[in-house]
Formats: structure tokens, sequence, C-alpha cells
């Protein structure tokens, strides 16, 4: 028994181990037709273990040895300890020493990422599939606003910290926020997170953050925080509310804040929804300006924005402590550069086209923006490639 296998069955973690042949026979011998994305940080495949109706999704990181296992087993463990329902489970691994491949099994998010449901289209009139079944896609008010305090409460829990240590997650963004069934969000891709000792003060190296989303200081340092996370979660928020992407969102939300009228950033597809309430509209779009505010002390702790997403804290009370960026202070800060990402769904049905997991769901993009798209589910900075037919082996 090597190294590998005896871990395995002594784990503390309290995730499952499954054996490489498990991993498999789950996935159709990484069969094609079961693969649903790849990128920098491995491939992504669907798969179902034998005895179970249960899809899961299984990641596969590849050229690995050995040596890399005693940090993965770190890696496992700090994972297993943040459990929340607002956050991907991780539900197993497993490790093939003999081909380097290391495995890490994940539930499966049915209804795929929160960018795959924003998309506010451009020819909505031409009468074609794709166009029909974006347009099924679209997300009611009840759904947004939820989702958002999903988001809030997911990411709270991370900054709040589990046995002395906190979270910072590194890449928070649409992509990255995965829907089930019911629609309920959780956060997802933790190969950016950064676990740090809550006592540590000062921020922490990161790397591979998607340009978009970055804040400005951590576009010019490199370093995360809890606040450069806040301002990507006030980013993903204003989106929510605004209904797809837009240049320099956050300034231009402020404009219409500072004119008194931050009502008329709402997406206008939602104006016929009766669900839509102006009060929670509001605490929307005032909540993702605040924590997209370009200096990052006057952002406020995910705990504050929480209470404030859910009408739990006065509007005024919120605002005197947290005063909102005006258009002028986006000028004293230098934004980050976008630059294109692909999107991909690792989550649905896989693509009739022959690719290699569900359609291209490119962040949609409001007025006068350059196009980048957004990265991966379950990884980062991926990029969709179709495997060899005939799965691998």
């Amino acid at each position: 028994m090597n190294k590998v296998e005896e871990n395995s069955s002594n784990n503390n973690h309290g995730i499952k181990f499954y054996s490489p042949l498990d991993i498999r026979k789950a996935t159709k011998e990484f069969s094609r037709s079961e693969h649903l994305g790849s990128g920098g940080y491995g491939v992504v495949y669907r798969g179902k273990f034998q005895g179970s109706s249960e899809l899961v999704a299984v990641k596969r990181i590849s050229g690995q040895k050995d040596s890399d296992f005693k940090g993965y087993m770190s890696e496992l463990s700090t994972i297993s300890q943040l459990n929340h329902e607002n956050l991907v489970k991780l539900m197993g691994w497993s490790f093939e020493n003999d081909k380097g491949s290391f495995y890490l099994i994940y539930e499966y998010m049915a209804e795929g990422s929160l960018d795959g449901h924003l998309i506010r289209h451009q020819g909505d009139d031409k009468d074609d599939a794709r166009s029909n079944k974006q347009r099924k896609k679209r997300l009611d008010w009840k759904k947004r606003y939820t989702i958002a305090g999903d988001v809030a409460r997911g990411l709270t829990h991370l900054h709040e910290g589990q046995g002395g240590r906190i979270v910072l997650h590194g890449d928070i963004k649409p992509s990255n926020i995965l829907l089930d069934s019911n629609f309920n969000a959780k956060l997802g891709d933790f190969g950016l997170a950064l676990i740090v000792d809550q006592q540590a003060a000062g921020p922490q190296k990161a790397s591979g953050h998607t340009p978009w989303y970055v804040a400005p200081e951590c576009a010019k340092t490199g370093k995360s925080t809890k606040e450069s996370d806040i301002y990507s979660f006030g980013l993903v928020l204003l989106e929510i509310a605004c209904g797809g992407r837009k240049k320099d969102l956050a300034k231009w939300v402020s404009e219409l804040n500072s004119e008194g009228n931050i009502l008329n950033a709402a997406d206008p597809t939602l104006k016929d929804d009766d669900r839509h309430e102006n009060l929670e509209m509001e605490s929307l779009l005032m909540v993702g300006l605040h924590c997209a505010h370009p200096d990052p002390k006057h952002r406020p702790p995910m705990r504050v924005a929480m209470q404030a997403l859910n009408l739990d804290m006065a509007r005024d009370a919120f605002i005197s402590k947290y005063p909102a960026p005006t258009p002028k202070e986006y000028l004293l800060f230098s934004p980050p550069v976008a630059v294109p990402h692909t999107s991909m769904n690792l989550s649905g049905p896989p693509s009739t086209s022959g690719g290699g997991g569900g359609s291209e769901s490119p962040m949609p993009l409001l007025a006068n923006a350059a196009h980048p798209t957004t990265a991966s589910l379950y990884m980062s900075n991926a990029t969709q490639t179709a495997p060899n037919d005939g799965g691998e082996n």
C-alpha cells in the first residue's frame, strides 16, 4: 500500500475517498459525452456512481506527483470545514498514483452558473432556437433577490472564519455562483481561496483573479483581502440588479445615485414583474454600489452588507456609516483592465454541437462595453475544449 492509499483509508478530513476505478466508471472512462469543461486547473466531467441516482461533477487534476499528496490533504482538510448551504459541497476525492491524477468530486448544480441566466439579448425578435432557449433562462425578480442573499450568506461564512481562520475566495464572479434545481445559489471554485489566520494583518498574495471583477487596489498589488472579495461581490450584485455587465458599471450606478435616480439602473425587463419590489431593488443596488466602492476603507464588511441587503438594517444607518461612492471618486483609482475570458456551462445537458458541455453563455453586456466573457465553474482561467472522441484511458 503506497502513501496515498494508506492515508486515504485513515484520513480525518471527513470526505469520502473513491477508488480510481469508481471514478472511471462514474465518468464512463472520461467520455466525451460527460466532458463539461477544461482549464488550467484541470478538466471537469459529469458523473454518476454505481448504485446512486445522484449526478456529480468530477474535477480531474493531472500531472501530479505522490509528493503533492500532503498539500492536497491539507487542502481537503480545509475544504471539509467549509460546510454551509450556500457553498458548493465537496463530496469526495481520489488519487490515481500511476497516472498522477488527483480528483475532486463536487455536488452537481443542475441550473448551471448565474452568468448563464443574466443574458440581455440583442436580437430577441429573431425567431431562432438559441434566442428562444435563452429567453426561458431569464431570472425573475424573486429569484434574483434570493440569489443575492444566498451569495451574501456564503461569503459572510467564509469571511467570519472557522476555527480561528478565515477564507478569502479570491474570484467572486457570476460564473462561480452555481444554481441548484430550485435556483438556490452557492459559491463555487475555491481553487483561489486563501486560508489565513484571523489575527494576521494585511493582504494575502493571490493569483488568477478575473480582471473584470478585481478590486482596483488588488489589480495593482496582486494581494487579496476581505475588502477585495467584497468589491467583487458588489459588482455581482449590480449585475444581478442591472441585468448584465456594463463598462464602468459601478461608476454609472453612482452617477444615477448622485442624481437621486438609482432605481433607473434596474434591469428594464423587470418592469412588468409584479414581484419586483422597489425597496428590495433599491437595497440591492445600494449595497452593490457601496461594496464596489473604489476605496477599500469605505466598503462595508460582509455581515453589515448582508443585513442591509436583507433590510435588517435601516437605510440611513447604513449610508451614514458607509458613504456612497461618488462618480469623481472612481476617477481617483485606476480601474482594472478587462481581458477576454472564456465562458462555459459546466452543468446541464451536454452540447449537441459536438462540444464538451453545455452551451456557451457569455455574461451580457449593457451599452458601450468591451466583451470579455467569464471563466469556468469549479475552476478558474478555463477554456472550453473538446477531448478526443472515445474518452481517455
